[in-house]
């Protein structure tokens, strides 16, 4: 029983499908047959009827197709009026390839319109349509060419210049794209003068952004971008080198010069002018005999330019002199033997050879002592009076020999005597003391000082020495 029953169900479902189906197969064949008699509204409406309740997919396909060839048939009939919205609508339900290529010309007379009507706004609207979804209209160079118009007119740069970039890159040789560089000519000073004031910023490399992407547009101020980049690259350049990034800063340097070749005079006399600075460094820690400093100093000048011959002569003077100071020590070194054996003479032959490779103060103190220790040695009294004489210059002399005058002006010569220089053993090696004594009637007077004959060193012993030796 209940097998029966199942059967019956079954097959008054399949009596009711083929029922609908014959049902929605003769509402496609309606639809059809308004379709090629070009009655396409009621078409339209069959075909939607058919499509929402058919459930044979390939045929509810087909109807769709139809459906889109009434909109594309009815989009035809109102371009041909010159309806343009009416077409647009059409077009765009009919949602084929052949009707987008017709919706580009909808959205570019609805422009016109607008744009007759001053309504720049709407303009730019069906412009961004055509750019945005009608990628392949073959009008695009014209409505890229008035958009950049617009821009320029509104004094939006930045649309007008990403506009030119799109057609330079896409369509070189489109006549809009020639048509459109005066606009741009015109654009380009105000970009210049950000890209400099970026310059005095620091923000070197979103200048150097700009000009580039700038030179790249076909203008009159092409050969003045170039002479900016290099100018870029030239403070760039500057900058680095006074970071210590010669590397960096050597090759900023050489892409200033491939941009602007007159840039190469300014940029070698800067590298001139580095590499003497450090010539000048080197010079000076020769002068504080910190040689292998100098050396180091002097090597940063190769790192701009190669074998710079000023650096390479200093090296050279750096490895003869410490050749040099070697030679001067070991002369010392004999020196120092012979004087211990009182060959001063042939002591004092060395020291002075060392003082011309190595003329330190200790060299030159060495040379005078041991002079004075040969005069010492051969008459020290004369040597002792010849160091008094002579002390300041031989004023302290000239003092006492006119105060004796004064005694015997004063008192006669007859009552006035003076010992002359008296010279004395003293205490410790080449030490002495010289005295002269002015003696008169009322009045005597004694001086006397303290000598190193190897120092030449004068010491007053009394208040009377001292001061003559103040006067």
């Amino acid at each position: 029983m209940k097998k029966k029953n199942i059967f019956y169900k079954v097959t008054f479902l399949l009596i009711i499908i083929i029922a609908t189906s014959c049902s929605t197969d003769k509402r496609y064949e309606i639809a059809k047959s308004l379709y090629l008699q070009s009655n396409y509204v009621p078409a339209i409406e069959h075909y939607d009827d058919f499509i929402n309740k058919t459930l044979d997919g390939a045929l509810a396909t087909k109807a769709e197709l139809e459906k889109s060839e009434c909109y594309y048939q009815l989009g035809l009939y109102a371009y041909a009026k010159k309806n343009w919205k009416l077409a647009n609508n059409l077009f765009y339900l009919a949602n084929s390839l052949k009707a987008d290529e017709k919706m580009d010309n909808c959205y570019y007379e609805l422009a016109q319109i607008a744009m007759k009507e001053n309504d720049i706004k709407t303009v730019l609207e069906h412009y961004d349509y055509i750019l945005t979804y009608l990628t392949t209209s073959e009008l695009i160079p014209e409505i890229l060419y008035n958009r950049i118009k617009i821009s320029v007119d509104l004094d939006n740069k930045q649309m007008a210049f990403d506009d030119y970039h799109i057609l330079w890159n896409q369509y070189p040789e489109n006549e809009f794209t020639k048509k459109a560089e005066p606009f741009i000519d015109r654009l380009l000073p105000f970009y210049i003068e950000e890209v400099i004031a970026l310059q005095h910023t620091g923000d070197y490399e979103t200048s150097l952004e700009i000009l580039i992407n700038l030179s790249l547009l076909p203008s009159s101020y092409k050969k003045l971008l170039i002479e900016e980049i290099s100018n870029v690259y030239l403070l760039m350049g500057d900058r680095e080198m006074n970071n210590l990034n010669y590397s960096t800063g050597l090759e900023f340097y050489q892409r200033a010069i491939n941009y602007d070749f007159k840039q190469e005079s300014i940029i070698n006399n800067k590298l001139e002018t580095l590499c003497q600075e450090f010539i000048a460094q080197g010079n000076k820690l020769i002068e504080s005999d910190q040689l292998d400093e100098a050396i180091k100093v002097y090597e940063k000048a190769f790192l701009i330019i190669p074998e710079y011959p000023d650096a390479v002569a200093g090296i050279e003077k750096v490895e003869i002199t410490k050749q040099n100071y070697i030679t001067a020590q070991e002369l010392i070194d004999q020196a120092l033997i012979l004087e211990k054996e009182k060959k001063f003479a042939e002591a004092l032959k060395l020291y002075k050879q060392s003082a011309v490779l190595r003329n330190t103060d200790w060299i030159r103190e060495k040379v005078f002592q041991t002079q004075n220790i040969i005069e010492a040695e051969n008459n020290p009294i004369e040597f002792a009076k010849f160091i008094i004489r002579n002390y300041k210059n031989g004023k302290v002399a000239e003092r006492i020999y006119a105060l004796e005058n004064d005694m015997i002006t004063i008192h006669g010569e007859e009552f006035v005597r003076s010992t002359g220089w008296k010279v004395l053993y003293s205490f410790g090696k080449y030490k002495y003391e010289v005295r002269y004594d002015i003696l008169t009637p009322e009045v005597n007077y004694y001086f006397i000082w303290r000598l190193d004959l190897i120092t030449r060193e004068v010491t007053p012993l009394n208040k009377i020495t001292e001061k003559i030796l103040e006067k």
